[in-house]
């Protein structure tokens, strides 16, 4: 009789696991995710098997921190609409360099791949745009009382951005439109924020 089979602690190192999910996303853009095994993400990564299943138990797990990774990424915008160092004029056009610098690597066949095969790692996203929005109508607000901004329903203007980004993070709409996600989010930062800025 073999041994019984053990379960070996598991390694922690966000940082390392982090730069392994940066340097596999741009990777992953146009594969079929659902049909991609351990073996074939740890070569990507460029390290065995053996060390990315002690950090990472399964492909739930790796995509998890793959799509993780991203949000947090993309999430900095936030950090530049909260810095009252600079005027609300000057954070929107900060946002809009940052998006335009991390979204472009994200493709619709990534988002259908996840989205559709990956539910509970969507959720991750859904979770992220929860929090994304829920300061938006503060700084709405605060932009309208510096004058920086027209008075327009704050909360109007929050719920129509989440709504839109609802629909960004939809592939199929991305897809029959012929839109890549860093085109249609450019299109409406453009539309929303220069449109408007108070003259």
């Amino acid at each position: 009789m073999g041994r019984k089979a053990t379960d070996k602690p598991r390694k922690s190192d966000p940082r390392k696991v982090s730069e392994w999910m940066i340097a596999l996303f741009p990777k992953v853009q146009n594969t079929q995710l659902r049909k991609m095994t351990m073996d074939e993400f740890a070569a990507l990564i460029g390290i065995s098997k053996a060390t990315l299943y002690a950090y990472l138990r399964s492909k739930e797990e790796l995509m998890l921190a793959l799509l993780s990774t991203k949000l947090q990424e993309i999430g900095a915008y936030q950090h530049i609409l909260q810095d009252e160092r600079k005027p609300h004029a000057s954070r929107l056009e900060d946002v809009i360099k940052q998006l335009t610098a991390v979204l472009p690597g994200i493709s619709n066949s990534f988002l259908a791949e996840v989205r559709n095969h990956f539910p509970t790692v969507w959720e991750s996203v859904d979770a992220f745009l929860e929090i994304a929005f829920g300061g938006l109508i503060s700084f709405y607000q605060e932009g309208m009382q510096t004058g920086a901004f027209r008075r327009i329903s704050p909360a109007l203007l929050a719920a129509t951005d989440r709504q839109f980004f609802l629909l960004m993070t939809n592939p199929d709409f991305l897809i029959k439109n012929e839109l890549t996600l860093h085109e249609a989010v450019k299109s409406y930062i453009d539309l929303r924020f220069y449109g408007l800025l108070a003259t």
